[in-house]
């Protein structure tokens, strides 16, 4: 609308007014957008971006609405590409109280990536604003006063059409999904080999119940923990064969047909530590019970857990004085937050023997040469740089190595390699969100260590001394791929480190959400829950957070 026809527009609303006797004052009309859709056309090369976007006018009155501008400003990532006058064409104006405006918008695209899969993706940051000013005359009341105008802006992300290209990085078979009782499949705490080709990893399940009242006599749905859901997986098939009563996911470990957990119980008992068989019978369970509770329930936790060949072995954290074979209790270490614990169960489920340790254990295994393997860290609180120690260990309990590494970690996981070495995947909680993999020899010297920003971090050794390694976050201090691009952004990454440290492919797996790796004696299997798609080799398709799939990967 030019300033001509907007005086002349002015003048005739005005002269309504007083025709229609309207009260000067009387209530405002608004307009407001009702949606907006964004896509790409035109040339790929130099493509256009059109931004479609519908408005109404709302009025308990009788009023029109005249365009007076419309302003348009692209979000990238933090960036701001402001197009003060767009091409534009309109249909539906003036608006009334009945009719539906609609806007189209075509302006260069400021992405040159559209050939990507992230770009693909709206949780990648990229969104439109859109700000339209209308002229109502029904709301211009003063003719000495500028003509007021109403403002209305919404923000959309930007939406791609058609379905995003795969970048083919990795090869994979057999990808099944499925679904997951809440809205977001959470992460697992381990995925553990499990007989000849499968895996296993705990999911806990939750159901809604609205057995509670707010102040109005309104009923409220809250979300209880019902049980912890035991899976196996492999490529083409994911099942729940065992239920748990616990209150959170355990640690896990496996040997042979059977597997075993440790995590607190549901029932208050304290930790709950059993053996399981694959067709979901329970052989065996015990509690190990502290005498008196703390303020904070639960207060006992698994810290590890590892089978061998003549039963099992748990760490304990607890804040509370536990249950030894003679003295009548295990103490926590005077002036700590918590003690670390050992005990050791026969195959029969009987504790054999219970210890105090001078360290809090995060991590061990057994390995199958009779030697075993302990990560350790100091219990808090510390008066030095905390660190952690990883410590290989004869049949006898002496010392082979010991290796160190500054890094505070609540949690670590410790996987046999090949050639007699040994590979440490951890978080350090001193550098927000960094994850640490580390490769010993089997003398214990570094072979490589690779630190990257990112969490959620799982690791799947192969026979051949690589190493699939996945987490969110991104590539940032890592050496650079020799196949495979990223966004800047933290997304869910499968990550193949060679035997000398070299990251050989890297590869996005989905928009959003999380991707764990686990290796079972026949190869490697991908777990994951992705937000809008899932890539995986050319297996590109829509998919949601609830839905938890299983690949193997090549």
């Amino acid at each position: 609308m030019t300033p001509r026809d907007r005086k002349i527009t002015r003048k005739l609303a005005l002269l309504a007014l007083v025709a229609g006797c309207l009260p000067p004052g009387a209530p405002g009309a608004t307009a407001s957008f009702i949606d907006v859709r964004t896509s790409h056309v035109g040339d790929p090369g130099a493509p256009t971006l059109r931004v479609v976007a519908r408005l109404g006018l709302n009025a308990a009155f009788d009023a029109q609405g005249y365009l007076d501008g419309v302003s348009l400003v692209v979000n990238d990532k933090g960036s701001q590409i402001a197009f003060d006058a767009p091409p534009l064409t309109t249909s539906g104006f003036p608006l009334d109280s009945a009719s539906i405006g609609t806007l189209t918008l075509e302006v260069p695209s400021p992405f040159t990536d559209r050939g990507s899969f992230d770009a693909f993706c709206t949780a990648n940051a990229r969104s439109v604003d859109i700000t339209a000013r209308i002229y109502i005359p029904q709301n211009d009341d003063d003719p000495e006063e500028p003509p007021p105008l109403t403002t209305t802006t919404i923000n959309a992300p930007v939406v791609e059409t058609g379905t995003p290209p795969s970048d083919g990085v990795f090869s994979t078979a057999g990808v099944v999904s499925r679904s997951y009782s809440a809205a977001d499949a959470p992460v697992p705490a381990e995925i553990i080999p499990w007989q000849s080709d499968k895996v296993v990893f705990s999911l806990p399940r939750y159901t809604s119940k609205s057995n509670t009242y707010d102040d109005f006599g309104n009923p409220q749905s809250n979300v209880v923990l019902e049980a912890i859901d035991l899976y196996e997986a492999q490529p083409g098939s994911v099942r729940t064969f065992f239920q748990l009563p616990l209150a959170e996911a355990p640690r896990l470990t496996a040997s042979d047909d059977s597997l075993y957990y440790a995590g607190p119980s549901k029932l208050g008992e304290g930790l709950l530590v059993g053996q399981a068989s694959s067709s979901g019978a329970s052989l065996w369970s015990f509690a190990i019970t502290p005498s008196t509770f703390g303020d904070t329930e639960p207060v006992v936790r698994a810290s590890a857990l590892s089978a061998h060949a003549g039963g099992l072995r748990v760490a304990v954290r607890s804040a509370v004085p536990l249950p030894a074979l003679v003295e009548p209790s295990l103490a926590p270490p005077a002036g700590k937050y918590f003690g670390s614990f050992v005990y050791d169960f026969d195959l029969d489920g009987n504790v054999v023997e219970a210890r105090v340790s001078s360290e809090d254990v995060v991590a061990m295994i057994d390995l199958a040469d009779g030697r075993r393997a302990v990560a350790t860290s100091d219990l808090p609180p510390r008066d030095e740089e905390v660190v952690l120690r990883v410590r290989m260990e004869d049949e006898a309990g002496d010392a082979l190595f010991t290796y160190e590494e500054p890094t505070l970690t609540y949690e670590a996981a410790l996987y046999p390699l090949p050639d007699g070495g040994l590979l440490v995947a951890t978080e350090d909680r001193e550098v927000s969100n960094t994850v640490l993999l580390i490769r010993l020899s089997s003398n214990g010297s570094v072979i490589y260590k690779l630190r990257a920003l990112g969490r959620d971090a799982h690791a799947a050794p192969r026979p051949d001394g690589g190493v699939f390694w996945s987490f969110t976050g991104t590539l940032t201090g890592l050496p650079p791929p020799a196949a495979g691009h990223l966004p800047d952004r933290a997304v869910p990454l499968l990550v193949e480190v060679t035997a000398d440290g070299q990251i050989s492919r890297v590869s996005q797996l989905g928009c959003s959400g999380w991707g764990a790796v686990g290796s079972s004696s026949s190869g490697t299997v991908l777990l994951g829950s992705f937000g809008e798609w899932m890539a995986m080799g050319s297996a590109v398709q829509a998919t949601d957070r609830r839905n938890v799939f299983a690949s193997g990967v090549d």
